[in-house]
């Protein structure tokens, strides 16, 4: 029961704080950075949720609710928010290669800005909506339920499944690390020039927001791509079965198999921690703690944290910031200059 309370707290956490930072975001629009908190809060809520109802000892885990309904919705929402995590970091992690590879001032047109929009949406939406309708062609009972994960989608071990399921997580995954390599690549070898002009087309904000950013970015690659990777190699290793509609969606299609388990599995904590770690750089930074006074100031509550306006005082006299991910990004930055 240690790691379900341990578990839960970390969930709660994150679902708290997670979302904080949108507005920070939201002006100016940066669809991918939303996308990616949206989708971390959306697994984080259906893990916290989950781990209560299913967070049992052997006996009441046995007799536990059958989630009839609630996890046919939820197990579309799973699948959705475990691809939309990938595709909304390939989308920040593309953005950012563009920015750098950009030369001069450029204004953007109207028509540009919504290319570039449609671009994004496009690339943060279409996988997790792919995967949600394909998946019910190689779904062959409603779900299972595993004790502290709760509803878990099924899939057909047959080989249908591959170029349907199982293809596309590597295949964003690729992606995403070519864009974050090609970042890593362009901030190393520019990084005189950017630090004189960044005309960024995601977010037109300082070297800072474009640092949390590529921060963010890298960390999510470097800690989703292995494992997706892992989880490609793992699922290929059972042998496939011929498919067949009618033995899928007829024989067993009811059965609701449950599942004991003595852990929670990694990649449930990762989307937990990913969350407090995305706070600590989008939600700690000079922008984020002025939209936090002004929170405070509509409640009248401005005159019980004093701090914030005389941190404001001082940040717009020196121009700098001293939160934990501004400090962060300026050491990264100046490790790439002096290296």
């Amino acid at each position: 029961m240690a790691i379900k309370i341990l578990f839960l707290i970390v969930c709660f956490i994150a679902i708290i704080i997670t979302p904080v930072p949108l507005r920070w975001l939201t002006n100016p629009m940066n669809v991918p950075a939303i996308c990616l908190i949206c989708w971390i809060t959306i697994f984080n809520t259906i893990s916290f949720i989950n781990a209560l109802i299913w967070g049992g000892n052997d006996d009441q885990f046995e007799t536990s609710w059958k989630g009839a309904i609630f996890c046919d919705i939820e197990i579309k929402f799973i699948i959705a928010s475990s691809a939309g995590m990938m595709a909304a970091t390939t989308a920040m992690s593309r953005n950012l290669a563009r920015v750098m590879e950009q030369t001069g001032p450029l204004y953007k047109t109207k028509s540009v800005r919504r290319r570039e929009l449609i671009q994004d949406l496009l690339i943060c939406f279409w996988p997790p909506i792919y995967l949600m309708s394909v998946h019910y062609i190689v779904q062959p009972n409603r779900y299972y339920i595993v004790r502290y994960v709760g509803c878990t989608p099924s899939v057909d071990n047959s080989w249908p499944t591959i170029p349907l399921i199982y293809i596309w997580p590597p295949i964003i995954g690729f992606a995403a690390a070519y864009y974050a390599s090609r970042s890593i690549y362009l901030v190393r070898n520019y990084q005189k020039k950017f630090s004189e002009d960044v005309n960024s087309s995601i977010s037109g904000a300082s070297k800072s927001r474009f640092m949390r950013l590529f921060i963010i970015s890298t960390f999510m690659v470097s800690i989703n791509f292995p494992i997706v990777l892992y989880i490609f190699y793992h699922n290929l290793k059972y042998p496939m079965i011929p498919y067949s509609w009618h033995l899928v969606h007829t024989q067993g299609w009811g059965y609701i198999p449950y599942i004991k388990n003595d852990s929670i599995q990694f990649d449930h904590w990762i989307p937990a921690f990913a969350g407090i770690v995305c706070f600590i750089f989008f939600g700690t930074g000079r922008e984020a703690t002025q939209i936090y006074k002004r929170w405070f100031e509509a409640v009248g509550l401005g005159a019980y944290f004093p701090d914030l306006l005389l941190r404001k005082k001082a940040l717009i006299k020196t121009g700098g910031g001293s939160s934990m991910g501004s400090w962060v990004s300026r050491k990264l930055f100046s490790s790439f200059s002096t290296s």
